[in-house]
């Protein structure tokens, strides 16, 4: 089974970099504070050393042996606030760096830099998410392969972004954001796993799928790739089940009567996943897959209306209009079983396969 080529835009997730939130780095005395007490000298030589350094990886450094050596100290929340500001800061290098040219050795170090925060912080929401839209922008890549990691990392990030209120720190706006393509991409990028693991789960991805199309306001619901892999979820099991027909030597049962029922409302569905792509694939940089997405259509559109192309235009433009709305009425014909088994063209031995 061939799969429609996916598309990727590295600009999809600009909008979400300054969504950082205020991170801990509050390790400064106020004037109003009682300065508290050292538990010994080397303790406040640690800390001077630690305060007065200004390189700011000898700095971490330090900070990261004072909290090692001293993790009751009066001021550790002063060397912590420090040591999650400068991993912030890291995990934000990461991420631009990522973004800026996507690969697999980068989005290691970035995982990397979010596992090292996560560690101090297991739910901060901005961190978890980004790792999460990186790992799944990855995979739809083809650059990243740990499938299990990547799907854990969208569990507990929906999770967390199904609460509606900003965490503490977060701007409203800046949250708002982040949230509404979290759940998105991330419902996506769920189906996409379920397509991917080492046993594709079909009805699954399809759950996710039709989640992220279903959203008009959500990126998703004008994303082409929403659309190829709901239709590369339901040709696989248009395969089965067209398989199954196939195999039967008799195709005026009862048996096989009730199989079409089951396959013609398959077709009917990736007809409509291909005539959103048709119409999504509208620019000049897309004409491989417009094309390709166009020949699948054909084929399917044939096979449920007596061989020919009557109404298909019509049907895309609808989606050239809007790609999210909602599908037409069907305008397919009842497949019938002939009494004997035909020659090809639009009947059950001659449907499209599976794409």
């Amino acid at each position: 089974m061939k799969k429609l080529s996916l598309l990727i835009a590295v600009s999809l997730l600009a909008s979400t970099f300054a969504a950082l939130p205020a991170l801990a780095n509050n390790y400064r005395l106020t004037q109003q504070q009682q300065p508290p007490k050292f538990g010994s000298d080397e303790e406040r030589q640690a800390y001077e050393a630690w305060f007065g350094e200004k390189d700011p990886a000898k700095k971490f450094a330090l900070a990261k042996e004072f909290a090692q050596k001293f993790p009751q100290s009066n001021f550790i929340k002063y060397i912590e606030g420090n040591i999650l500001s400068t991993l912030g800061t890291n995990f934000q290098t990461a991420l631009q760096a990522f973004y800026q040219g996507p690969d697999a050795s980068k989005i290691e170090k970035l995982i990397t830099a979010g596992d090292e925060y996560l560690a101090k912080q297991p739910g901060q929401v901005y961190i978890l998410t980004q790792v999460a839209l990186a790992t799944g922008y990855g995979v739809l890549g083809g650059f990243y392969k740990d499938i299990d990691k990547s799907h854990s990392y969208a569990d507990k990030a929906l999770k967390l972004l199904e609460n509606p209120t900003p965490p503490e720190g977060f701007k409203p706006d800046d949250y708002a954001k982040l949230r509404a393509e979290g759940l998105a991409r991330l419902n996506q990028y769920k189906g996409l796993y379920y397509l991917r693991q080492a046993t594709p789960d079909p009805e699954q991805a399809i759950v996710y799928l039709t989640k992220a199309a279903e959203h008009k306001d959500w990126s998703t619901a004008k994303d082409p790739n929403t659309y190829a892999l709901r239709a590369e979820a339901n040709s696989i099991i248009y395969d089965k089940l067209s398989a199954e027909y196939r195999a039967m030597t008799d195709k005026s049962t009862d048996a096989a009567k009730a199989m079409l029922t089951k396959i013609d409302p398959v077709v009917d569905k990736m007809i409509d996943d291909y005539a959103r792509l048709v119409a999504l694939f509208n620019k000049p940089d897309t004409k491989q897959q417009h094309e390709a997405a166009k020949g699948r259509l054909e084929d399917f559109w044939k096979y449920r209306h007596e061989g020919k192309l009557e109404g298909m235009a019509e049907y895309v433009k609808r989606y050239e209009a809007d790609p999210t709305a909602p599908p037409p009425p069907s305008t397919a014909s009842t497949s019938t079983p002939p009494a004997s088994q035909p020659s090809g063209g639009n009947k059950p031995n001659g449907r499209p396969k599976g794409r």
